[in-house]
């Protein structure tokens, strides 16, 4: 079983694409709703509850963590990764790699507010592609409108808009350093148009934890895997978003509320 954790609907983004590779998975998606949005907290307060939110998927069960949210990616860097027993896949490094590969330097990074303070995109890129010309952009907005259920019309397009004017020269590769930006993905095209390349974290991940269940996991398993979705927020609006992102619920999916997560505790 493995889990995969985020502030809220973002990480659907990488659970879409780990399920397509591991269809017989079983999966636990965290998002800690109560607390968002995460990008505008203290990274040290973030560290906190990114060590709860490890804490309860290890108390399930979990055989691997993988990460949904940049935001506790970027303050892990700074901070320390939380305590684990089970392997966590983050997003920073490997999308920093893979930046590298593709030759482009002049790069964008948009991404919460949290991540784009940390620099940790621009560091880590620079790092693997000397050469790489990095802008980081905050782009919190995105991320409500797509907790509200937008993901394409004239509200996205015009946030878009002011991202792009942000930037102070051109780009030709952007990465999307939010998970919730996935679902934006052809408003984002449609504005920086055809000669940035898109390049989505959620993917890269996706392959990485690939790689930490192997081959055997596909050669036993002969039913689809089960998904419970847990939310500290409110359960009725988080099922309708799921819905909307990914399509109607599996048969033996479920979607919960858990405790919240508090920052004295």
């Amino acid at each position: 079983m493995l889990g995969i954790l985020d502030s809220g609907l973002g990480g659907l983004s990488v659970l879409q694409r780990v399920r397509a590779r591991l269809p017989h998975e079983d999966i636990v998606y965290f998002a800690d709703q109560a607390n968002a949005p995460l990008g505008v907290r203290p990274a040290s307060e973030l560290a906190v509850f990114f060590q709860r939110y490890v804490n309860r998927l290890n108390e399930l069960g979990v055989d691997g963590i993988a990460m949904g949210s940049n935001t506790l990616c970027a303050i892990s860097r700074e901070h320390g990764w939380p305590r684990s027993r089970a392997p966590i896949v983050e997003m920073i490094q490997p999308t920093a790699s893979a930046v590298a590969e593709t030759g482009k330097r002049n790069v964008g990074v948009i991404a919460t507010g949290a991540t784009v303070r940390s620099g940790v995109y621009g560091q880590a890129i620079r790092e693997a592609f000397p050469a790489a010309i990095v802008q980081e952009v905050a782009a919190s907005e995105l991320v409500d409108l797509v907790e509200a259920g937008f993901t394409q019309g004239g509200k996205v397009l015009s946030s878009l808009r002011r991202v792009l004017a942000t930037f102070s020269a051109p780009i030709d590769l952007l990465v999307l350093g939010c998970t919730h930006f996935t679902w934006l993905d052809q408003a984002i095209a449609e504005v920086f148009g055809p000669e940035v390349m898109l390049l989505d974290p959620a993917d890269i991940v996706s392959g990485k934890v690939t790689a930490i269940r192997g081959p055997a996991v596909e050669s036993v398993a002969t039913t689809r895997g089960i998904t419970r979705f847990m939310t500290t927020g409110d359960v009725a609006p988080f099922k309708q978003n799921i819905e909307s992102l990914m399509g109607p619920l599996h048969t033996n999916d479920t979607v919960v509320q858990t405790h919240k997560v508090d920052i004295g505790k």
